[in-house]
């Protein structure tokens, strides 16, 4: 592309020290292709044509000075910056009119090349997301796992809000907590996420890291400790930036003999990943989400099979695939925008209440579904000049069923192991039913007697113990029984798809129903 100077020929000063003679009159150079493309260039560019009016001349004119296009083909050309009185309206005319003539200058954002740019996009627009998030695991080496990974990725896209959600991995020891953490690490930009081993009692409060000779803060980073244990002696200050979302302190300081107090301030908020064997402090443990690990056996075959796959695999293949899955999801995280998020159905949304600790988990439970709407912006239509965004149903739907498992582990009544496993054999149970008869969970009945029929594991005796504590628990509804009657029972506490749900939590279908009442 040749792009000429019109106005002032005769200037001597030329571009980047180019200067103007009498073979070059128009001062027209040649400008690398693959910098052109650059943001860098482009912003130079622009300040060279910034106070010139310019045309497009035709290539026989340009022989006349001497440009061989046969010998290396036309590239992207430019010339020097003067100063003319309209430097920034005859600017953009320069630039629509580059444009116009095809000159191919694509500026996406954050430096990032075309194909890059739309891999991100396609990720962001994709629907089925959480389905493509649980795959990029797989081929990263993180099989199974289907509920924790969206958790685990939600969690610390979390970060970009000024209320993030943070993560609790529990589990024995090699059964994959570092692994599921390190993974949803890789997919996150390296300039956001900080990762320790060991804190001391007050490093957070003067806590700065230098990147590229630039101090930056913990404001809204991930901050990773590998186990609980390293971090033993900082759990006041943790529990300070997970609640208040900052730390402050006065230090006295001695200056010229005197002693005064200077007050420092740490800002969050963060994301807070941990890992343990066993269990946290009890005021740290209301802060935050916990996850399980599966401990199955099924679960430990499908390690085993990704690990054979990894090994009889090509690894420089499996490399180069790794690599573009966590560029994607760089680039993909970092053109999300942190918008604010509102949620206006949020007033039909109940929740359980017989804990005091439910009025922290209420607002978490909210945060998750404001997360899941931050991370599907792109399927929304959102107007250019939006101040903030609103959830959806989908939104709704998608942190609905992470939710109920999360909050199981919180508010389970059941105490003793048997008492659950009579509950998952009634589920089970249950579900084989409703699909026989073409029933939703909930409408199907059962008596004692089909119990035993259907798990000859269970007698009368345990049966009618641990039922009563399923009874007063919640989980069950008798429809008919005793003085000599046959009791008949239904499930309270499944949803369409046979999931457990603690009954005071709104589903999704009772949610869209309110909204349309209302």
């Amino acid at each position: 592309m040749i792009i000429k100077d019109t106005q002032n020929v005769n200037n001597d000063c030329g571009v980047n020290g180019i200067p103007i003679s009498e073979s070059n009159p128009y001062n027209i150079f040649n400008l690398d292709e693959d910098e052109f493309f650059d943001d860098a260039s482009l912003v130079r560019l622009s300040n060279f044509f910034g106070k010139s009016v310019f045309y497009l001349p035709e290539i026989d004119e340009l022989d006349e000075h001497g440009i061989d296009f046969d010998e290396k083909p036309l590239q992207a050309w430019g010339f020097y910056h003067n100063n003319c009185e309209d430097s920034i309206k005859q600017e953009e005319e320069a630039i629509t009119r580059l444009s116009k003539e095809n000159c191919k200058i694509k500026n996406f954002p954050n430096g990032l090349s075309e194909e890059d740019y739309n891999d991100a996009m396609d990720f962001l627009k994709d629907p089925n997301k959480i389905k493509r998030i649980i795959n990029d695991y797989e081929q990263l080496g993180y099989v199974g796992e289907d509920f924790n990974i969206p958790v685990a990725y939600l969690a610390a896209t979390s970060r970009k809000l000024e209320k993030p959600i943070s993560l609790l991995v529990t589990g024995p020891s090699s059964a994959g907590k570092s692994m599921l953490v390190n993974t949803t690490l890789k997919l996150i930009p390296g300039n956001e996420k900080i990762e320790l081993d060991r804190l001391t009692q007050t490093a957070l409060y003067n806590y700065r890291n230098t990147v590229n000779n630039q101090d930056f803060t913990l404001s809204h980073k991930i901050l990773r400790i590998n186990e609980v244990e390293g971090a033993k002696k900082a759990t006041y200050p943790i529990r300070a930036l997970l609640s208040e979302g900052k730390l402050t302190s006065s230090i006295s300081i001695k200056s010229k003999g005197i002693y005064k107090t200077e007050e420092f301030t740490v800002n969050g908020p963060i994301v807070l990943f941990e890992t343990t064997t066993g269990t946290i402090n009890p005021e740290n443990h209301t802060r935050v989400f916990e996850v399980v690990v599966d401990e199955t056996k099924e679960q430990t075959r499908r390690v085993h099979e990704i690990t054979a796959k990894r090994w009889s695999s090509n690894p420089q293949a499996v490399s180069q695939n790794n690599e573009k899955i966590i560029r994607r999801h760089h680039n993909a995280q970092a053109l999300l925008k942190s918008y604010k998020v509102i949620i206006p159905y949020a007033e039909h949304i109940n929740f359980p209440d017989n804990h005091v600790r439910s009025r922290r988990d209420y607002e978490r439970y909210l945060l998750l579904v404001v997360t899941v709407a931050l991370l599907r912006q792109y399927e929304k239509n959102i107007p250019p000049d939006a101040e903030y965004i609103s959830a959806d149903l989908v939104d709704y739907e998608i942190a609905y069923n992470l939710g109920v498992k999360l909050l199981t582990n919180i508010y389970d009544p059941l105490k003793g192991q048997r008492s659950r496993d009579l509950l998952n054999t009634l589920i089970e149970l249950v579900m084989r039913k409703s699909t026989s008869e073409n029933k939703e969970p909930k409408s199907v009945k059962f008596t004692r007697a089909e119990i035993m029929n259907f798990d000859r594991g269970w007698n009368q005796t345990e049966i009618q113990r641990h039922i009563h504590h399923l009874e007063d628990s919640g989980y069950l509804h008798v429809h008919e029984g005793g003085q000599g009657k046959t009791y008949i029972y239904s499930l309270t506490c499944l949803d369409r798809a046979g999931n457990y749900v603690p009954k005071e939590l709104t589903t999704p279908e009772e949610l869209e129903q309110a909204i349309k009442i209302n």
